[in-house]
C-alpha cells in the first residue's frame, strides 16, 4: 500500500513554546526512507540568540501522537535536535526503521525555547541627541562615573581637546571645564579607578604623551606621573583587571607595540609582557570578561586589520581564542561587556565603516545582532554601558559627529 504524509509549509512565530505542525506530501512506499523536515522560524521582533530545542514527532489526522498508537514506530521518528533560534530556514533528517503504513500521517515539531533574551539590545537604538553640545569629535574618550557619562577630550574640526563634559541622560550635557590641565589631546585611554577619573597617555600636537592623571570631580586634576615607563604612547587600551590599571599595546614612536603594563597606583608601573602572544597593534580594543583581559581585533603592521580576540588570565599567558571571528577585520572600533556578552559595535577597515553591532558570551563565536544599526558607519566612536542600554557617542563617519545613541531605546 502506498502511504503519505501530507506536508504543509507553514510560518510559525515562536515567543515560549509551541507545537509546530508542518506539511509535506512524502512517498513512503519504499522503506526504509529519509524524511527531511523543514520548518521555517519568524521570531517576534526583539528575540534573538535563543536556543529552540526541536522533537520531530507522528501524529494521525486527529492529532493523536503515534507513540501512543505505535510505539515500535514513534520511537525511530523522534529526536531531539538543539538549533539556535534565528529568523530562517532550518531543516533536519531522520531516518525510520520500517515504512509508515498509515495514511494521512502527520509530522509534529514541538519547539521549547530556552534561554530566552529579549534582544532590542544592540537591534534597536535612539537618538537621544542630534547635536550635542560638545564640539563634533572623534578619538575622545568616555567614561561613567558618579551616575553620569563623561566626555574628555578627542579631536574636533579645530584640533585637539582637552574639555570635560558630563550628562545624567545622555540628552542634557554641562561642560565641567573647559580646559583641564591635562594637554589637549586624543587616541588617550580613560577609565575609572579608585573612585576617580583617569587620562593615560595618548596623542597630542607635539608627540605621544605618557602622562597619567586622575581626578574625583572631573574638575580638579592632579598628575599622578609625568613620565610612566611604558613611553609615550596613543591609540593603546587600558582596563582595571586585579584591582590594578592596565595599559595594552598601541603605537610608541619606535612603531606598534604588543607589550603589557599594570599599576595599582598610576606611579610605578610593572611590565608584565613585553612582548604578547598577539601582534603589535593598533586601534584594538580590550575589555575584562569572564575573569579574563582580551584584546579583540585592531590593526598591525604588516599584518593588516584583525578580527581575532585573544584572552589572559595574568596578562603574561595569552590563549588566542578565535583567529577569524565572524565580524570582519577592524579597528576603531568599541568592545563592551554587557548581559554576560562581549560586544563588538562599528569600526573600520580603511575602505568601509560600519554601523553593525556583534555579541559573543565566548569569544569564539559570534551573533549577528544588526548589520545596520540607524546610527551610521563609524570609527573613533565611544561606547558604554550605562543605565542598562549600550550607548555609541560622536565618532567619524568619516563627517565628525556630535550625536548620541542608547539601545534599547526605553
Amino acid at each position: 500500500m502506498k502511504t503519505f504524509i501530507p506536508f504543509i509549509c507553514s510560518v510559525i512565530v515562536v515567543t515560549a513554546s509551541a507545537d509546530i505542525v508542518e506539511n509535506v506530501v512524502v512517498d513512503t512506499s519504499q522503506a526504509p526512507s529519509n524524511y527531511v523536515v523543514s520548518y521555517t522560524i519568524n521570531p517576534p521582533i526583539g528575540y534573538s540568540d535563543c536556543v529552540a530545542y526541536i522533537k520531530a514527532g507522528v501524529s494521525d489526522d486527529n492529532g493523536n501522537n503515534f507513540q501512543n498508537l505505535c510505539d515500535n514506530i514513534s520511537k525511530h521518528y523522534s529526536g531531539d535536535i538543539n538549533k539556535s533560534l534565528n529568523a530562517g530556514n532550518y531543516s533536519f533528517n531522520f531516518q525510520p526503521y520500517a515504512p509508515i503504513f498509515i495514511q494521512n500521517a502527520k509530522i509534529k515539531i514541538t519547539a521549547e525555547i530556552t534561554d530566552k533574551f529579549l534582544q532590542t539590545t544592540g537591534a534597536i537604538w535612539k537618538c537621544v541627541a542630534a547635536t550635542a553640545p560638545w564640539t563634533k569629535r572623534f578619538h575622545h574618550q568616555c567614561v561613567v562615573f558618579d551616575n553620569k557619562i563623561w566626555v574628555l577630550g578627542g579631536n574636533d574640526i579645530n584640533g585637539m581637546r582637552n574639555d570635560v563634559w558630563s550628562s545624567p541622560d545622555g540628552t542634557n550635557w554641562t561642560e565641567v571645564t573647559l580646559a583641564a590641565p591635562w594637554s589637549k589631546r586624543a587616541d588617550h585611554q580613560s577609565l575609572v579607578f579608585d573612585n576617580k577619573i583617569w587620562v593615560i597617555g595618548g596623542d597630542e600636537f607635539f608627540g605621544e604623551k605618557n602622562d597619567v592623571w586622575s581626578s574625583t570631580d572631573g574638575t580638579n586634576w592632579t598628575e599622578v606621573t609625568a613620565a610612566a615607563p611604558w613611553g609615550g604612547r596613543y591609540d593603546h587600551q587600558s582596563v582595571v583587571f586585579d584591582n590594578k590599571i592596565w595599559v595594552i599595546g598601541g603605537y610608541v614612536n619606535d612603531g606598534y607595540k604588543n607589550d603589557v603594563w599594570s599599576s595599582s597606583d598610576g606611579i610605578n608601573w610593572t611590565e608584565v609582557t613585553p612582548a604578547a602572544s598577539w601582534s603589535s597593534r593598533v586601534g584594538h580594543q580590550s575589555v575584562v570578561f569572564d575573569n579574563k583581559i582580551w584584546v579583540i581585533g585592531g590593526y598591525g603592521s604588516g599584518s593588516g586589520v584583525k578580527n581575532d580576540t585573544w584572552s589572559s588570565l595574568d596578562g603574561t599567558n595569552w590563549v588566542e581564542v578565535t583567529s577569524n571571528a565572524l565580524w570582519c577585520g577592524r579597528l576603531g572600533h568599541q568592545s563592551l561587556v554587557h548581559n554576560n556578552k562581549i560586544w563588538v559595535i562599528g569600526g573600520y577597515n580603511y575602505y568601509n565603516r560600519y554601523n553593525d553591532v556583534y555579541s559573543s558570551p565566548y569569544g569564539s563565536a559570534w551573533t549577528l545582532i544588526t548589520g545596520s544599526a540607524k546610527w551610521n558607519g563609524r570609527n573613533g566612536h565611544q561606547s558604554m554601558v550605562f543605565d542598562n542600554k549600550i550607548w555609541v557617542i560622536g565618532g567619524s563617519e568619516p563627517g565628525i559627529k556630535n550625536d548620541v545613541w542608547c539601545s534599547p531605546p526605553e
